[in-house]
């Protein structure tokens, strides 16, 4: 779960962002209850359920601005709060992976290998288009 959350105990239209820190925004309940459902939910039929409205009037929010800018902030968070977790998981996705590589089964083996080798590739390509765009950017200034 996030370490933002939408203070459903009242109707301030608080946003709780962790470590003392809440945001005013202007929408009513039931719309704290869309975006909430609309970063938590993977589809439409399920967020208007969980919400309690029709699909009519989430697109109707959706076109509003306000409704727009805090959708946007709270997927941010999420977004945030997600790379934060995968990085911290890093090394103890690695350690795991590294000691996949010696399992009895061959086929882990096998997985484990080429998950090892695409996660170096992966990295090598990223490095390669990061020194390639530093380029660029050199060269344009």
């Amino acid at each position: 779960m996030c370490n933002w959350a939408y203070n459903m105990d009242n109707n301030s239209g608080e946003i709780q962002l962790g470590q003392g820190i809440a945001v005013l925004v202007s929408l009513t309940r039931k719309q704290h209850r869309a975006i909430q459902a609309l970063v938590e939910h993977q589809n439409i039929k399920d967020v208007v359920k969980f919400a309690g409205i029709s699909e009519s009037t989430l697109y109707r929010w959706l076109k509003q601005d306000n409704f727009r800018s805090t959708l946007q902030f709270a997927l941010q968070q999420t977004s945030k709060e997600m790379i934060r977790r995968l990085v911290a998981g890093r090394s103890k996705a690695l350690d795991t992976l590294e000691e996949l590589l010696d399992a009895k089964s061959e086929s882990v083996r096998r997985n484990a290998a080429r998950d090892w080798l695409e996660l170096a590739y992966q990295h090598q390509e990223m490095q390669n288009l990061e020194s390639r765009l530093s380029e660029i950017e050199r060269k344009l200034k």
